[in-house]
């Protein structure tokens, strides 16, 4: 979707660096002249006539700087070459490069829950992925359903979601996590390639005490607002024993075992209660789309 220069100029966007490639084009150079530590969003934008078009939206808790080192460090590695070579399709193809453009987030108390002031930077990037929707942002590769690629891609995304990953990697079983992961995969089949992934964390989940405060690994249709109704997902959790939360949407009516009409509750399963649960009962293959 393209953006003009009098969104960028109204929302105080600024030039802050851009994205080349190599002389060899197998490495990418993020270079930021921004120097603020301060938390905001930013734009990965390429030349399209007089305006851009949006390839990414992001969010910076430290800064632009720090972010960029970041993705540079992430994308250079050996294993990332097909996302390399999503970020240099989008490049401007006269300049072959992307500019980064930041903005400082919005600093202020939320509403009247408390009266210290928290910064907005997670909230406008959603905004902007929805109002934008970016292809980066969708971009999805066919093999990032392992415990190994998830672990790379979270070790590169930085702030909480990092600190929640850093947080549970002593405890993580991840053979048990891979065995769950392969038997969602076998069972869902090519449907599961449109499953969106996030780490999330501290969650209180009143009816499924096995996954209430956890850090979580998500798979879902991750839309504008999370755990809404009628949108369905795994839970998987990255601490202690392993269990699946599913989502009572997925399942019929019939081997749900709370509300059939409330879908915000969950249930929990261990692997082999899991495999039992799919052989007994098909999902609803209508969500996937």
């Amino acid at each position: 979707m393209k953006i003009d220069n009098e969104f960028l100029n109204a929302h105080s966007f600024t030039l802050a660096g851009k994205i080349e490639a190599n002389t060899v084009g197998d490495k990418l150079v993020f270079s930021v002249t921004t120097p603020t530590t301060k938390s905001g969003v930013y734009f990965w934008l390429s030349k399209s006539g007089s305006n851009f078009e949006v390839r990414y939206v992001g969010k910076a808790g430290s800064g632009p700087k720090m972010r960029m080192q970041q993705h540079q460090q992430g994308a250079n590695k050996p294993e990332s070459s097909e996302r390399r070579q999503r970020i240099i399709e989008c490049f401007d193809k006269k300049t072959q490069s992307l500019e980064i453009w930041f903005r400082e987030s919005v600093c202020a108390p939320v509403g009247t829950l408390s009266k210290k002031a928290v910064s907005y930077y997670s909230t406008e990037e959603e905004a902007l992925i929805a109002e934008f929707n970016p292809p980066l942002n969708r971009a999805k590769s066919s093999s990032n359903n392992t415990v190994d690629s998830i672990e790379s891609g979270l070790l590169d995304a930085g702030g909480d979601q990092k600190d929640m990953w850093i947080n549970v990697h002593e405890t993580l079983d991840r053979k048990a996590i891979d065995k769950i992961l392969k038997l969602l995969k076998d069972q869902i089949k090519k449907e599961w390639k449109n499953l969106d992934l996030k780490v999330i964390g501290s969650y209180t989940l009143k009816e499924s005490p096995n996954l209430a405060n956890k850090c979580l690994l998500v798979f879902g249709k991750l839309l504008k607002n999370n755990f809404a109704p009628h949108h369905k997902y795994f839970l998987i959790t990255l601490e202690g024993k392993p269990h699946v939360g599913i989502l009572n949407a997925l399942l019929p009516k019939e081997a749900r075992n709370c509300c059939p009409d409330n879908e915000t509750k969950f249930s929990s399963f261990d692997q082999k209660e899991l495999a039992n649960l799919f052989k007994n009962y098909p999902l609803n293959q209508g969500y996937f789309r």
